[in-house]
């Protein structure tokens, strides 16, 4: 029986992390994420781990988050390769057509940091 050959990259889940994001805003959103996997948690602790953990493609961070909880998951994201998106950014006219353009745009990232 053949192995299949090994490799040395990090091959992470295709994950997107919501924090702490408004229930209307997190709904259109995790429309747009296709099959992606969406997780979602209340705390900047929980994010953080989960980012070390998983190191999901896109992590989108509500506006409840304080800026210096931001600051700290922006600076595990950018470590991990995760796109670092703020629920203020989100367009919540169009938010599931702007999250499906957004994951795309992070997978394509992702992508290219991994060549």
């Amino acid at each position: 029986m053949e192995k299949e050959p090994s490799t040395l990259f990090f091959q992470a889940a295709r994950v997107v992390l919501f924090v702490a994001v408004g229930e209307a805003v997190e709904a259109a959103c995790a429309k747009g994420c296709d099959a992606i996997r969406v997780l979602r948690v209340a705390s900047p602790v929980e994010a953080m781990k989960l980012i070390v953990e998983l190191h999901p493609i896109l992590v989108l961070v509500g506006e409840s988050i304080s800026a210096a909880d931001e600051d700290a998951i922006l600076q595990h994201a950018g470590a991990t390769g995760a796109v670092l998106v703020r629920q203020r950014e989100v367009d919540v006219f169009a938010a599931e057509e702007w999250m499906r353009e957004s994951v795309r745009a992070a997978v394509r990232l992702r992508a290219i940091r991994s060549i």
